[in-house]
This record gives structure tokens, C-alpha cells and sequence, in this order.
């Protein structure tokens, strides 16, 4: 698993950006749990290592915001659902 790679496709719904269409902050720590999940789902963590995994805890957490996630859809009037994470 060291050089394992996935991607996780994120649609943005209307109710996590604010009137520009850009994604409210509190919602990236939602989108990085699934990221988590679906990484360590594509590479058998979840199947394999249940029982070790099965309790895991964020303690901290730290962001760097470099760019903004935002709404295309939001952005250009539609109503939003189907938007993606454009980062």
C-alpha cells in the first residue's frame, strides 16, 4: 500500500457553499473523511484490517487552505445539485 493512489470524486451540494458558490471551510474535514475511507476501502483496509481499524479517532486536525472549493453550478445561477469539488 505505500504507493497507493486513489481518487475520490466529491459532488458539492448546494447547501455547503455560501451565495458564490464557494465551499464553506467546515466542510473540508467532511470531504477529507471521505477521501479516508474511500482510499483505505480501494486498498482492502477495510475488508482486511476491520478489527484493527475499526475504532480510529481524528484527535487534531490541521488545514492549509490554498485554493477554494467551489460550485460551478452555484456559481452560474443553476441550482447546484450535481456541482464538483474543484480545487
Amino acid at each position: 500500500m505505500g504507493d497507493a493512489m486513489t481518487t475520490t470524486a466529491i459532488r458539492v451540494r448546494w447547501g455547503e457553499v455560501d451565495g458564490q458558490g464557494v465551499v464553506f471551510n467546515a466542510n473540508y474535514l467532511m470531504y477529507a473523511d471521505v477521501a479516508v475511507t474511500e482510499f483505505m476501502r480501494a486498498n482492502g483496509v477495510m475488508t482486511h484490517c476491520r478489527d484493527e481499524f475499526g475504532q480510529t479517532f481524528v484527535v487534531d486536525a490541521h488545514l492549509i487552505f490554498k485554493a477554494s472549493a467551489t460550485c460551478w453550478r452555484c456559481r452560474s445561477g443553476a441550482n447546484g445539485l450535481g456541482g464538483r469539488a474543484m480545487f
